[in-house]
C-alpha cells in the first residue's frame, strides 16, 4: 500500500489545539457571556477555522467544561489547600496558614477579575453539571478548614462549644464579599482585596479563641 499524503500528525497537536481555543473562549465568554457568545467568534479569536473547532469539541458546552477546567486550574493557583491539610500547632499557626493559602488571591484577582464571574456567573448559570462541580469544590474546602477546626478543638486551642462544620462554612462565607467586590469593580486593587482577607481574620479569631473562663474549666 503507498504511503498516505500530506502532513504526518504532529505528537501533542489536539492538546494544543484544545488549549488554543479554550484560552479564546475564556477571554471571549468573559467579556460578553457564553449565551451570547457564537462557536464563530471562538473560531476567530483562537485565529481557527470553524470547522477546526469542531475537530476538537462538539459543541459549545464542551468548550465551556473545558473553560471551566481551565478557570479552576488557574483559581488553584493563587489557593494552596496543602498548609491547612497538616496539624496546626495553634489558633495563631491555623489563620497564619489561611492567610499564607491566601496571599497570592488578591494580586491574582486583580489581575484576572474576570475569572471570578466565569466560575461563580458564566459557567455555573448555563449548565447545572458545572454548579454541581464548584459546590463540590466548596464543600471540600469548607471540609478541610472544618477538620482543622476540630483538631484545634481536641488540642485545647478553638473553643468547644463550636460546631467545626458550621463555623467552617460561616468562616468561608465571609470572602463572598471580596468576590462580589471583584465582580462589580473594574478597577480592582490589590490592597481592597486584602484587607477584605485580613478583616475575615480578625473575624475569625473573634469567633474561635477560647475565651478566659473557658480556660479554667
Amino acid at each position: 500500500m503507498a504511503p498516505g499524503r500530506g502532513r504526518p500528525p504532529q505528537p501533542g497537536i489536539a492538546q494544543a489545539r484544545r488549549a488554543q481555543i479554550t484560552e479564546a473562549a475564556y477571554a471571549i465568554f468573559a467579556a460578553q457571556g457564553y449565551e451570547d457568545t457564537t462557536i464563530e467568534e471562538i473560531a476567530r479569536a483562537a485565529g481557527l477555522g470553524h470547522g477546526t473547532v469542531y475537530r476538537y469539541f462538539n459543541a459549545k458546552a464542551e468548550i465551556l467544561h473545558s473553560v471551566f477546567d481551565y478557570s479552576i486550574e488557574r483559581l488553584m493557583t493563587a489557593i494552596e489547600l496543602e498548609p491547612l491539610c497538616a496539624p496546626a500547632e495553634s489558633l495563631d499557626d491555623l489563620l497564619d496558614r489561611v492567610q499564607r493559602m491566601c496571599k497570592d488571591l488578591p494580586e491574582f484577582l486583580t489581575r484576572e477579575p474576570e475569572l471570578v464571574k466565569l466560575i461563580m456567573v458564566e459557567s455555573t448559570a448555563a449548565d447545572d453539571e458545572l454548579l454541581l462541580r464548584l459546590r463540590g469544590l466548596a464543600d471540600l474546602m469548607v471540609s478541610t478548614l472544618a477538620r482543622a477546626l476540630a483538631d484545634g478543638q481536641a488540642a485545647g486551642w478553638v473553643r468547644a462549644s463550636i460546631d467545626p462544620q458550621v463555623y467552617a462554612h460561616t468562616l468561608m462565607s465571609l470572602s463572598v464579599p471580596g468576590l462580589v467586590h471583584v465582580l462589580h469593580e473594574r478597577q480592582t486593587r490589590p490592597a481592597e482585596l486584602t484587607r477584605f482577607l485580613a478583616v475575615g481574620a480578625a473575624l475569625a479569631r473573634s469567633a474561635l479563641e477560647v475565651r478566659p473562663a473557658e480556660k479554667q474549666l
